[in-house]
């Protein structure tokens, strides 16, 4: 009925497409049926299009994402009076696709009368082929055979880079330590082209006497990381909780945070909420520890985030060594009579203890007669 249209919309191809049979009717607003080559309804439709992705896994975002799990997990704590030393290989130790061997040399300059009693060597690589958890290699410590004790491994589950193999491999070579020159010697075995970065060695000795102990909460993983691929915009990092048992008595407290491949621009650590900026500065070839100082933020749980702000970079070990002060006192007994007692009647004896140590302390004080505790109190001295 003419007389009942009031209205009339006109509208243009771009709004339908094409109008042949089966649509060959028109509608006035957005697109309905895009032509081909119809370049404006279809940018129209995609700048009025919502599009929420969804991200499956992806290791290059951290080992959490990819597969639900802590990073960094704990290894050991192991205590010592003496020292902790921590030591790892320069670039050049690098070894590439194509290399077959190597030999790493430590020099160890301790007390003389210290004595070793823990020792371990750090082994990271990458682009490992095997398809195993442990690359194939043959290793020995001051010439004696030595099999890993624990490896961690990691690897990019989207892109080409960073596809093969990423790790860590550990080897105990306690009792295989000595003062002096220590040599560490690998060799791949026949067409394993797996490259190895630096390895690091972590040492333990005591001392016969000392006012401290030293204890080393030692964590280790390893976990593939990279900003490069992050088209979500999330935070890139591998996130873990350190623990440890005493916050009391600290002399000294530091974190060693170790990374391979980590050059400058590459990444942050947020330690305890506390912002450390692009804290890397080594090479493709490197491994590298940054050490923070602990003792005035040390607590019982330690949170600490490895974020990677650039390309492909490999979060590794990372440990807490605490210096806890230890009680120390010097004993001075005395009697009534002068070094001598006497039957029949009451005899006192002096005990006068001395806090020879840096911390207040509580000591207890025990009287035994004939191996038999007769007495027994507590006091608590400052130094």
């Amino acid at each position: 009925d003419p007389d009942a249209i009031k209205v009339v919309y006109i509208g243009t191809v771009a709004e339908t497409g094409e109008r042949d049979d089966p649509i060959h009717w028109a509608r006035t607003g957005d697109p309905i049926k895009i032509s081909v080559y119809d370049h404006y309804a279809t940018s129209k439709v995609i700048a009025e299009s919502t599009l929420t992705p969804t991200l499956w896994y992806n290791g290059n975002l951290g080992k959490d994402l990819a597969y639900p799990a802590e990073s960094i997990v704990s290894f050991d704590n192991i205590t010592v009076n003496g020292d902790v030393i921590i030591e790892t290989q320069g670039d050049s130790t690098y070894m590439g696709a194509t290399a077959t061997n190597r030999s790493d040399v430590w020099t160890l300059e301790v007390p003389d009368d210290a004595v070793f009693v823990n020792g371990f060597v750090y082994v990271s690589y990458n682009w490992d082929k095997t398809n195993g958890n442990i690359p194939l290699w043959t290793v020995t410590f001051n010439g004696v055979a030595v099999t890993p004790i624990v490896s961690y491994r990691d690897q990019s589950n989207m892109g080409s880079y960073g596809k093969y193999g990423y790790g860590l491999v550990v080897y105990d070579v306690s009792g295989l330590l000595q003062k002096g020159e220590n040599t560490f010697v690998l060799v791949k075995d026949e067409f394993n082209k797996t490259a190895v970065y630096p390895s690091t060695l972590v040492a333990f000795y005591n001392v016969p006497e000392s006012d401290t102990i030293t204890t080393a909460y030692m964590f280790n993983g390893a976990d593939l990381l990279s900003n490069a691929n992050n088209f979500l915009g999330r935070v890139v990092a591998s996130n873990n909780v350190l623990g440890i048992d005493a916050i009391e008595n600290v002399n000294d407290a530091k974190l060693y945070v170790f990374a391979a491949s980590a050059q400058a621009g590459e990444g942050n650590l947020i330690v305890n909420d506390n912002a450390y900026q692009n804290v890397w500065s080594g090479s493709s070839n490197s491994v590298n520890d940054y050490v923070i100082d602990l003792k005035d933020s040390l607590k019982g749980s330690n949170t600490v985030s490895f974020v990677a702000t650039g390309s492909t970079i490999l979060a590794l070990q990372q440990f807490i060594v605490v210096e806890y002060n230890v009680p120390s006192a010097s004993v001075k007994i005395g009697s009534e009579y002068n070094g001598a007692v006497f039957a029949g009647t009451d005899n006192v004896v002096e005990v006068n203890v001395t806090n020879d140590g840096v911390i207040k302390s509580t000591y207890v004080i025990e009287l035994y007669a004939d191996g038999v505790k007769v007495n027994s109190t507590e006091t608590e001295l400052d130094v």
